[in-house]
């Protein structure tokens, strides 16, 4: 895509949705700049549903598939995906729901006294150090930038938009420090898990056939992108340009009372995108998790309310009754 693309520069990744989301919203100018390539759990998704269906003669409508994260931004990508109408992902799991259970099996001993045929997957270190900063980048040969972080994402693209920064091809923007290690919603300190896939990945190859993707590259590549994707701007607001002036004032207003901080607990990238679901009546205040607690604490709502609220985000099961106990888990353990 880059190769046949030479114009357009610098191209921006799409590996993650939140950052998608703001370029739509903040810097839609941007928007043309955005790779309109599916992300790798919808194109693993994709080759899983096929690879099913040819292996075992399985009908589309018998195959579920879906998604374990403790990322709030590929949860809403997956609800209301950008670029196409329907996520290739049947549904997504909350990690809080599994990671205590496995990892309290995994530190049973007879769990491993069992004889298993099973190989384990066999990842290369590449495949590994994808989801870090400079996972993309370190393996595109085209000039190109690793940023991570909110904040630093937002200082970067404003300076491209005013083109101050020139000369990349290629942006991989992230979210979260440390990319999807840091995620807001990560059970382990984001610079051990780094540390801890960084060794894992030096016993690994540099390239591997993990999956047996050569019978169906083709097909991946027929499926591979989406449709270009459309800025998120004032004008969507509302038609009528008295409207869509007034619900922009709203919008400011909105931000004003959240924290501003970008958490992502909501569901959406930041807590500008969130007020701007607000005004268009696809969210309410309440949804951010600190007016949510506010509200609490003010005695103006009730905890089993405010449950119910995180529970329409996240799931019916959240928060696991297991999620807080064994805290050493946290300290010592890791999503990776």
């Amino acid at each position: 895509y880059i190769h046949s693309h030479p114009v357009v520069r610098p191209l921006i990744s799409c590996f993650c949705p939140a950052i998608v989301r703001l370029i739509q919203v903040r810097f839609p100018s941007l928007t043309p700049n955005l790779i309109p390539l599916r992300q790798p759990l919808d194109l693993t998704a994709i080759y899983l549903r096929k690879m099913l269906t040819d292996t075992y003669g399985c009908k589309n409508d018998e195959i579920g598939i879906f998604y374990i994260t403790p990322c709030a931004a590929k949860i809403a990508a997956i609800k209301s995906p950008v670029g196409e109408e329907k996520s290739a992902i049947d549904g997504v799991l909350n990690l809080n729901l599994f990671y205590n259970r496995v990892r309290k099996i995994l530190n049973n001993p007879d769990v491993w006294a069992t004889n298993t045929d099973d190989k384990p997957l066999e990842l290369s270190a590449i495949e590994v150090k994808w989801t870090h900063t400079g996972g993309e980048k370190n393996n595109i040969p085209f000039a190109g930038a690793a940023i991570d972080g909110m904040s630093s994402v937002i200082a970067f693209l404003e300076q491209v938009e005013d083109e101050k920064i020139t000369g990349f091809d290629f942006l991989e923007l992230r979210a979260c420090d440390e990319s999807c290690p840091g995620g807001i919603l990560t059970v382990a300190n984001r610079f051990w898990v780094v540390d801890r896939m960084q060794k894992m990945a030096q016993n690994l190859t540099t390239s591997a056939e993990s999956l047996k993707l050569e019978p169906y590259s083709t097909y991946i590549k027929q499926h591979a992108y989406i449709e270009p994707i459309e800025p998120r701007g004032i004008q969507q607001l509302d038609p009528n340009p008295r409207q869509a002036y007034q619900k922009l004032q709203q919008l400011e207003n909105l931000r004003n009372l959240l924290p501003g901080i970008d958490c992502g607990i909501c569901g959406a990238p930041t807590c500008r995108a969130l007020a701007e679901d607000i005004v268009n009546k696809q969210a309410k205040i309440t949804e951010c998790y600190f007016v949510n607690m506010s509200l609490v604490e003010k005695g103006k709502f009730t905890h089993e309310r405010s449950l119910k609220i995180t529970e329409n985000i996240w799931g019916k099961k959240w928060p696991d009754p297991d999620f807080f106990k064994e805290k050493e888990d946290y300290d010592s353990g890791g999503t990776c």
